[in-house]
C-alpha cells in the first residue's frame, strides 16, 4: 500500500453474493478441472455443497468443512505458481465479467474518496489476492493454504477466514495499518459475518440472507 493509502478509513468487501453471484470457487474449480486438478465427482461436490448453502440460507460449518478439504486434497503437491496462473485465467476469463456492477462502483467510489478497499473472503487467499489485484483494491483477507519448497501441503496455513476469525483477521489490519474501524465500511450478505459488520461504524447489508 502507498503511504498515502495508509491509515484513515477503509471499506471491506466480502466476495460470494455481496460481490459476485453464488460462489467464487466455481471458477476456480473449473479451471481445476480443465487442468486435470480436479475430478468430475469433486466438481459435482462443490455444485451440490454450495446449493445447500443457498437452500439452507446459511454456510453450515460441516459442508464447508467437506469443501475445504476436498479443496485442499485438489492442489495437494502442486506448484503454487502454477496455481496462480489458474486463478489468474479464472479471474480474468470468467470472475470480473460477473461482478455486480454496484459492487464494482462502490469500489471505485471508495477509492474515489481516498478510502483503502479490501476483500475479506473465506476463499483461498492466493485467488482472492489475484481478484483484489485486478480490481486495483489495496490487498486481501483470505484463508491460506500451507506452501512448503513452492508446493501446497494440502494443510492449512491457519484457521479458515470465517465469522469471528475473519472480524479478527480485519482488527489486526487495521491496527497494522492505522486504518479507523470506527469510521470504516464492511459490505457482506451472509448473518456469519456479523462479527465483520459489528467492527466497523459503517456496516452495510448487501443481498442478505
Amino acid at each position: 500500500m502507498d503511504d498515502h493509502r495508509r491509515g484513515g478509513v477503509a471499506a471491506f468487501f466480502d466476495l460470494d453474493r455481496t460481490l459476485l453471484p453464488g460462489s467464487s470457487l466455481f471458477p476456480l474449480a473449473r479451471a481445476l478441472r480443465r487442468e486435470g486438478y480436479l475430478g468430475t465427482i469433486g466438481l459435482l461436490r462443490l455444485a451440490v455443497g454450495q446449493a445447500r448453502f443457498r437452500i439452507l440460507a446459511r454456510e453450515a460449518d460441516r459442508l464447508i468443512a467437506k469443501t475445504r478439504k476436498a479443496s485442499l486434497l485438489a492442489i495437494r503437491g502442486r506448484s503454487r505458481d502454477t496455481l496462480l496462473e489458474l486463478a489468474r485465467s479464472a479471474v480474468r476469463d470468467d470472475v470480473l465479467g460477473r461482478l455486480y456492477p454496484r459492487g464494482v462502483a462502490l469500489i471505485e467510489a471508495h477509492r474515489d474518496a481516498g478510502h483503502a478497499v479490501f476483500l475479506a473472503s473465506s476463499s483461498p487467499q492466493d485467488y482472492v489476492d489475484v481478484l483484489a489485484e485486478a480490481l486495483s483494491m489495496d490487498g486481501a483477507i483470505g484463508t491460506r493454504a500451507e506452501v512448503r519448497d513452492g508446493r501446497y501441503t494440502g494443510f492449512l496455513d491457519g484457521p479458515l477466514v470465517h465469522r469471528g476469525h475473519k472480524a479478527h483477521r480485519v482488527a489486526a489490519l487495521a491496527t497494522e495499518r492505522g486504518m479507523e474501524l470506527a469510521g470504516s465500511f464492511a459490505y457482506s450478505d451472509s448473518i456469519n459475518d456479523l462479527p465483520l459488520l459489528e467492527l466497523v461504524g459503517n456496516p452495510v447489508a448487501v443481498n442478505p440472507d
